[in-house]
């Protein structure tokens, strides 16, 4: 098993043999399901509609060595006990395969238990929470879809019986391959010149539209369908949100397996495009 911790103040952490840490165990632990639950009306039983879940814990227990002319055991803890502090939001990278395939979870810090004991090795246990419940992939992906009309025309063929090619909305869409088994909250890089940029999932018909919004070369709109912001060249003072026609919008999720997604704005050039941004994820 290798893991390590990365914080963007603490910088990287290896829980090795390096940093005085062996027998390493990772316990990413399960989501707690988001319960909707009612009694039925004259029956024993529930309606259940449980349909999401929210966060999991997640803990590594390892034992702790003094290392060879390094840091004591206290100053090792002490760093470790860093990133167990609740206002971190550490990531943890870990291969369980040993094949040099990392998969990652996104951690609030929680607890460290570290009993004090005479002997040489230590027994530790750190402690946090994931709060989206995911498990990830380590890659993180990205995957441009270039400006397409927003139907295409169709086609009709004298025959005996006429063949008809009707209209369609998926025109110059590209495929966005989830391979995890959970849906994925991607970010959408919408890409100027072009005006109303308007961006559609074609398997789940969902779409985000921005009528009337101009963008310049070079410019882009940054859609964060996590956290539900909208901003302007992804600048947290340029919040976009408004200029999202939200009645007709949906913040556009991807699914599990392949998804068509088309990039349509009104007007464009052939440099237009859309950037998707993801992660695969899993629930194990």
């Amino acid at each position: 098993m290798s893991a390590r911790l990365v914080d963007p103040v603490l910088g990287e952490f290896a829980l090795d043999r390096s940093n005085g840490f062996v027998a390493v165990k990772v316990d990413p632990g399960w989501p707690a399901a988001r319960a909707v639950v009612d009694d039925l009306v004259n029956a024993s039983g529930t309606y259940d509609g449980t349909q999401v879940h929210g966060a999991r814990s997640v803990s590594v227990q390892a034992l702790l060595l003094p290392t060879v002319n390094g840091p004591t055991r206290r100053a090792i803890l002490a760093r470790l006990g860093a990133y167990c502090a609740p206002q971190r939001r550490p990531v943890l990278l870990y291969d369980e395969e040993g094949d040099g395939t990392y998969r990652r979870i996104a951690l609030r810090g929680s607890q460290l238990g570290a009993p004090r004991e005479g002997k040489l090795g230590r027994s530790v246990q750190a402690a946090w929470e994931a709060p989206t419940g995911l498990i990830e992939s380590a890659e993180l992906h990205t995957q441009a879809v270039l400006a397409a009309p927003q139907r295409s025309p169709g086609r009709t063929y004298p025959k005996t019986f006429n063949w008809v090619f009707p209209s369609v909305n998926s025109a110059g869409a590209v495929g966005v391959l989830n391979e995890g088994t959970e849906n994925v909250a991607p970010v959408y890089r919408l890409w100027g010149p072009c005006t109303t940029p308007r961006i559609t999932n074609v398997e789940t018909a969902a779409r985000m539209v921005f009528p009337g919004l101009q963008l310049l070369a070079g410019q882009f709109v940054e859609v964060d369908v996590r956290n539900s912001t909208v901003r302007f060249m992804g600048d947290v003072g340029q919040n976009y949100f408004g200029r999202l026609d939200v009645p007709n919008s949906t913040f556009t999720w991807l699914a599990p397996g392949s998804n068509r997604i088309n990039y349509t704005p009104d007007s464009y050039d052939g440099t237009t495009h859309a950037d998707v941004i993801w992660r695969d994820a899993w629930l194990a």
